[in-house]
């Protein structure tokens, strides 16, 4: 990120990224435009207070932060209130007992905002009503095969197939939010791990690593009681992954990966 050091600079910054023009600026914290344009250019370079502060007050920054001497924008006593915490957040990153660093960059995080409007959504139930709405044209396309099976018996088998296919695709509203939320806090955790110094080899290698062992878990944990198929592999494979995160897959693309890998453990023991 670039640091500007100059009154200028920080002045010419504030203003761009509000939107403003020149005049614009100049009509807000009435002071003649003719002042603004040369300070931006760096023929004023010892602003007056008074513009200073008008400047401080309507950017909401320190005039510590205008004149370059820190990169916190924000004014040191600004009211706890203003942050729109609760008592006990407030508390919490007050104690000491929170990884302050670890909340800053969960929060700098360009997901995080996208995380909190997901998490909305599930507490509000937001998505369930388009969700219903997909599941009922569902159950519309079954009952339309139902009632061709009984003008053509002969063809049930193959229209059972076609409603098992249809019927894999519903899923549960809190499901969907479910799956979405897992998915981008774990994207997030992943690259706040990779900023912290982990190379993506080593993240890489920690996840197969990690993934092997609950393979190995589930896997012993069957063999305990019965004789391990080509069904418990794949099925135990394709959970992990879905879990894990590492594959975002609808309930059809989880049957055909489950099937793919069924396949390729039964053509192995045959080898």
């Amino acid at each position: 990120m670039q640091t500007y050091i100059t009154t200028n600079e920080r002045i010419a910054d504030l203003r761009n990224m509000s939107g403003l023009t020149q005049k614009e600026l100049c009509d807000k914290v009435d002071f003649p435009y003719s002042t603004l344009s040369r300070i931006e250019r760096g023929e004023i370079t010892n602003v007056s207070n008074d513009i200073l502060i008008k400047l401080s007050n309507f950017f909401n920054v320190s005039t510590d932060y205008l004149l370059g001497l820190t990169n916190v924008k924000f004014r040191k006593n600004i009211e706890l209130s203003e942050l729109g915490l609760s008592n006990k957040a407030l508390f919490a990153l007050l104690s000491g007992n929170l990884s302050t660093d670890l909340l800053s960059r969960m929060i700098e995080h360009p997901h995080f905002v996208t995380l909190l409007d997901s998490a909305d959504a599930y507490f509000t139930d937001t998505t369930k009503a388009g969700i219903q709405s997909r599941n009922d044209i569902i159950n519309l396309a079954t009952g339309g095969i139902r009632d061709f099976i009984k003008l053509h018996p002969e063809k049930r088998q193959e229209c059972n197939r076609d409603i098992r296919h249809l019927n894999a695709q519903k899923i549960g509203g809190e499901e969907a939010d479910l799956n979405k939320l897992r998915n981008i806090f774990m994207a997030m955790l992943k690259d706040i791990k990779a900023d912290y110094g982990t190379s993506p080899q080593d993240m890489s290698q920690n996840m197969f690593q990690e993934q092997y062992e609950i393979i190995k878990a589930k896997r012993n944990e069957i063999k305990g009681e019965r004789e391990l198929t080509e069904d418990d592999m794949a099925k135990i494979t394709t959970e992990m992954l879905i879990e894990s995160g590492t594959l975002d897959m609808d309930k059809t693309e989880q049957q055909l990966f489950f099937e793919l890998f069924k396949h390729i453990m039964k053509r192995k023991a045959k080898i």
